[in-house]
């Protein structure tokens, strides 16, 4: 085992402060749940949590202020989109639906929300069962589906902390010490899991003929039209991906690679340049399709309206720097069109 640590006290000091941290995850995400947000992420930075905390002791944290929040970290072009090619293309079991993830990205900066959250949710669904199947090596053609994928959390923590145990056997520790160790590991990663699991088990997966959710943000409820809400809103799309950056967090670090981005620049550069270019042509349709929408009582007017910031990628360059950005911009479009034209299935 290659270790950072230097000694076993080391190790042990840090682990127990890693899990110490955890239980001040857990009091934040008590205090967003109050607001609706039912769970954090491990990528969001502790500074902004503390923030957070901080506001809500001192009485000053609002609906609004939690909302703006997410929406903002969502709005952080840069971070969002590298999701796509710097985390979940790594991942084996979320990288065969990194299509249907993009597509539904794209589905939400055009704020069509309902298409959005009905991709996301079988993602979802299919990164579990593909856990569930290859990793497990447990069919999903049997009984109790739903079951199986609510428990799958608890097992990949499980299979982690069998990989992390493993790792330990050539180390020059005593079984002793290798048993306080894990148990750090084991109270870090039962906190984590706990946050997640919750969301899973209390919402998105829950049985509605047993226990109704208050929320909108449930699986059945959803696909199956079963109770017709507004459920199709930023928000509960921000949640959901959200959840995605939990899992792409949690199957990294059991397949033991990076949990770090490893977005190739140029990529990064050409999907910064294309999304900011799709939500600026975006806005163009919106009134247009309110103006198709308003009649129905469903027309989510209010998310609608909302015009979220970001940041410009080149409000900080130079001139030269942004003439560059533009030339780029245009050469993608450029090559984009002649790839559709020279499509030999077009007529």
């Amino acid at each position: 085992m290659n270790s950072p640590f230097t000694s076993y006290h080391q190790e042990k000091e840090f682990l127990k402060e890693a899990f110490e941290s955890t239980e001040h995850y857990l009091e934040v995400n008590k205090v967003l749940d109050k607001y609706g947000w039912n769970f954090i992420n491990p990528y969001i930075q502790v500074f902004k949590l503390n923030h957070i905390l901080n506001q809500e002791k001192q009485g000053l944290l609002s609906q609004e202020k939690v909302d703006s929040f997410f929406i903002k970290e969502f709005y952080d072009l840069s971070n969002t989109l590298s999701f796509i090619d710097g985390y979940f293309n790594r991942s084996k079991f979320i990288s065969s639906y990194n299509y249907f993830i993009e597509h539904s990205l794209i589905l939400c900066f055009q704020k069509d929300y309902a298409g959005a959250i009905n991709l996301l949710i079988p993602v979802i669904e299919g990164t579990l069962g593909s856990y569930i199947k290859d990793y497990r090596g447990t069919s999903l053609k049997e009984g109790n589906r739903y079951e199986k994928i609510k428990k799958s959390i608890k097992q990949i923590k499980e299979d982690i902390l069998l990989n992390i145990k493993s790792g330990y056997e050539s180390s020059s520790y005593d079984k002793n010490q290798i048993n306080h160790l894990i148990s750090f590991h084991r109270k870090y990663y039962d906190n984590w899991t706990l946050i997640i699991n919750t969301f899973l088990e209390k919402s998105l997966f829950a049985h509605t003929d047993i226990n109704l959710p208050d929320n909108n943000l449930n699986r059945h409820l959803i696909l199956h039209f079963i109770d017709i809400k507004k459920y199709h809103s930023l928000g509960n799309y921000i949640k959901l991906f959200n959840c995605l950056k939990f899992l792409v967090w949690l199957f990294l670090t059991l397949e033991r690679k990076s949990i770090l981005n490893n977005i190739q620049n140029q990529i990064f550069l050409e999907k910064r340049l294309l999304y900011e270019e799709l939500i600026k042509q975006s806005e163009k349709l919106t009134p247009i399709k309110h103006a198709i929408l308003k009649e129905y009582d469903l027309n989510n007017k209010s998310d609608l309206s909302h015009n979220p910031t970001y940041e410009l990628f080149n409000k900080d360059l130079s001139t030269g720097g942004k003439i560059y950005l533009y030339i780029q911009k245009k050469m993608l479009f450029f090559r984009s069109k002649i790839e559709l034209k020279n499509n030999p299935t077009s007529k």
